[in-house]
């Protein structure tokens, strides 16, 4: 059973009409999400970037598969593959209705959601996700082309809401740096 979605709308149809914008760089995003980490501290976060009807995973870390795999081989199990925006994921959702989602325990989500967490990928790589917060990414129009998904905050089961303010504060103050994307 897949989730409908309710895409969130903004702007003019006109917009549909103009030019797609350059691509952003990914060294534009690894700097976005190495600031993430600097100010988050969370333990593994992605950088998802919305092409077409996919969201490609941009930028990714992962401390503790870093560690056991070195960095090169986690980048490479982190980013090698792209998430179809039409699976009930968490990232799809906060894509689509641009409503960030802050989940305390991923393996509890109640089955009402409009969304699921996929424990396939913590299986395969022997890792616990416990603690998901999902936010949209803007540009410098305020429109929304990804998701910043942080993983397990530090020393805790949660993400607080001083860490959530410090997540939407970090998204404000680099929308201007990313450009306008529509």
């Amino acid at each position: 059973h897949r989730a409908d979605f309710q895409p969130a709308t903004g702007g003019a149809c006109a917009a549909a009409a103009a030019p797609a914008p350059p691509p952003l760089s990914d060294d534009a995003l690894a700097r976005l999400l190495a600031d993430a980490r600097d100010r988050i501290a969370a333990e593994a976060a992605t950088v998802f970037v919305r092409e077409g009807t996919t969201l490609r995973f941009a930028a990714s870390y992962n401390d503790v598969l870093a560690a056991r795999l070195g960095d090169a081989a986690a980048q490479q199990q982190l980013t090698s593959y792209g998430l179809p925006l039409n699976e009930r994921s968490i990232a799809s959702y906060v894509a689509l209705t641009h409503t960030p989602v802050n989940i305390p325990d991923a393996y509890a989500i109640a089955p009402g959601a409009p969304y699921t967490f996929n424990p396939q990928w913590d299986r395969r790589n022997d890792y616990r996700t416990r603690s998901i917060l999902a936010l949209p990414l803007r540009d410098a129009d305020g429109h929304v082309f990804g998701v910043l998904q942080l993983i397990n905050p530090p020393g805790g089961f949660a993400f607080d809401e001083a860490l959530v303010r410090q997540a939407g504060v970090l998204l404000a103050d680099w929308a201007p740096r990313l450009g306008r994307r529509r």
